[in-house]
């Protein structure tokens, strides 16, 4: 009305609302989930169904034997080929493009495909559906593959049947023992190694000033000595140029290791023995007498003036007669001096004494392990994992001769570790339920079209596979992993490498978690260790109580 005042309600901006943009994205989540629940309901009535094609019965019971393109010809139709070449690049040919999304479908472990990501909706389709054939192609696979019409027992598995241990040693009691002994201080190891034999024998231990005389484990006599003037376990050295000898340029220690007495002469008047080390070659440490300015320091109830010496093993002229004297002092007669350094010791591996050292001047032992042949058993083995036990227990030589710095100790643990790797990476040859089953057909589907993926019963790649292997074995493509026995002999070689590679010197003794660790995540050992984090995870559990079914003995 006119001169009335108009009041017009003013607009007032809503505020927002976070926790109603949470409701929608929330409800945008449940409505994708939904979404893939309904799509796999379909898949698995599609299979409870039985609709199986019958190209694909005509291609069962080997899946080895599965012609791709003809199985994607045969199950897509022009119409379908024709819309999804509409929504691919000029560059993409559609056949190629439903094999790349056949993988993707099969590996498919996500809820709901990226949105950023165009989609070719009729692509999507046609990979699902290929892999509903290939889930089928499987299911009468194992069908056939249950009955009676199984495949015949390998050679491996039906030697393994025939196999008695009754009688044999067991190796892990046999390890647990000399577990045991190696847990004692080095005299009384080197005492265990020899308790046996009735060769005479040396311990020269630095730390106190004597040498000590010994027949298998009793002691006959124990003489005073001088050693080198410093501390440390490094070979002697000395340094001799124009006919000249330059003390002073030595490192002036006595090397700890194992030694044999070489030759024997006569130096000051005073019996004397020259010693080769563990390479056969000869060592500037002597047995020789004591020069007279350092008599003054025998005697004297200070150790410390024991360090006397270039090097060398300084006795009194009547010790050195008297040890001359004594029964089995000859060429050859082992010379065992004690380190001063105790992560340098002495070890019994495989049986025998070792100098075991990781520093590079040591006097250590070196020789090669010799491999001892083995029998492994594993309870409630099914013939594949006959098959795959008896392979690397047959292989052993081989692989071990590749491994020079591998024990049979290591490498026994190891077939330990590497069946516990099949049970875990495959059921023990089986694939288990559905999921192992798609992985099966996956990993056969992208060897067929080329693809570096993880295969056989390990789940390995052929590019992680030790050239030497390869040539050795024959092992040249992932066809071949899809061989047990190639498997089986691809994984122990994969495990010595990650032994004797990829595990740090300081951190071998915990290799029985650390190579498994390894093995499922490489670049997750590279960040712990150089992070210093202790490594937990459940795949190493699970292999390691896998593992435990085996059993070891010894042949005979």
């Amino acid at each position: 009305m006119p001169g009335e005042t108009s009041f017009i309600k003013p607009t007032i901006p809503e505020k927002p609302n976070p926790r109603g943009e949470e409701r929608e994205l929330e409800q945008v989540k449940l409505l994708e989930i939904k979404e893939r629940i309904k799509r796999l309901k379909q898949e698995i009535q599609e299979l409870e169904d039985g609709q199986n094609r019958v190209a694909i019965l005509e291609q069962a019971p080997e899946a080895e034997m599965v012609d791709i393109e003809r199985l994607i010809a045969t199950n897509t139709s022009p119409e379908e080929m024709g819309e999804i070449e509409a929504g691919l690049p000029s560059s993409q040919s559609p056949l190629e493009a439903i094999k790349t999304e056949t993988i993707k479908a099969l590996n498919d472990k996500t809820t709901i495909l990226a949105k950023e990501r165009k989609r070719n909706r009729a692509l999507e389709r046609t990979g699902r559906k290929m892999r509903r054939v290939f889930l089928s192609l499987l299911a009468v696979s194992n069908f056939v593959i249950s009955t009676s019409f199984s495949f015949p027992k390998s050679a491996e598995a039906i030697t393994y049947d025939n196999i008695r241990v009754e009688n044999l040693e067991d190796w892990e009691r046999i390890k647990l023992y000399q577990d045991d002994i190696n847990k004692l201080d080095n005299i009384n190891i080197i005492n265990k190694a020899n308790e046996n034999s009735d060769e005479a024998y040396i311990v020269v231990d630095k730390s106190v000033g004597f040498a000590h005389l010994y027949r298998g484990d009793s002691l006959i006599s124990t003489y005073e000595i001088g050693t080198g003037e410093k501390i440390g376990d490094e070979q002697t050295k000395t340094i001799v140029e124009d006919g000249r000898v330059y003390w002073n340029q030595g490192n002036k220690q006595t090397g700890a290791g194992i030694y044999t007495i070489n030759k024997k002469g006569t130096f000051e008047g005073a019996t004397s023995f020259t010693m080769l080390n563990e390479r056969g070659i000869e060592v500037p440490t002597a047995f020789h007498r004591i020069p007279e300015e350092r008599v003054k320091f025998f005697n004297n109830q200070n150790v410390a003036d024991n360090r006397m010496s270039n090097g060398c093993l300084n006795f009194q002229a009547r010790s050195l007669d008297d040890l001359a004297r004594q029964k089995g002092i000859k060429r050859g007669t082992k010379v065992y001096i004690l380190p001063d350094d105790p992560h340098n010791k002495f070890q019994i591996v495989d049986g025998k004494l070792r100098f075991i050292s990781n520093q590079q001047n040591v006097n250590k032992t070196i020789k090669p392990y010799e491999a001892k042949p083995i029998i492994l058993k594993a309870e409630g083995a099914n013939d594949r994992g006959k098959e795959f036990l008896q392979t690397i227990a047959k292989n052993k030589k081989r692989l071990m001769s590749l491994y020079p710095t591998v024990t049979n100790d290591v490498y026994n643990q190891l077939t330990k570790i590497a069946y516990g790797i099949f049970g875990q990476e495959s059921s023990f040859g089986t694939y288990g339920g559905l999921r192992g089953q798609t992985g099966r057909i996956a990993d056969r589907l992208g060897e067929k079209l080329d693809k570096n993926v993880s295969a056989g019963v390990t789940q390995i790649r052929i590019t992680s596979v030790n050239p030497k292997i390869k040539e050795i074995f024959g092992i040249k493509k992932t066809e071949d992993l899809f061989d047990i026995k190639k498997s089986s002999i691809v994984t122990m070689s994969l495990l010595l490498d990650i032994y004797t590679t990829n595990i740090p010197d300081i951190q071998k003794s915990n290799y029985q978690n650390l190579v498994p660790f390894y093995y499922n995540n490489p670049s997750g050992f590279k960040k712990n260790i150089e992070a210093n984090k202790k490594m937990r995870s459940v795949y190493v559990q699970r292999v390691k109580n896998y593992s435990k079914r085996v059993h070891i003995y010894l042949a005979r």
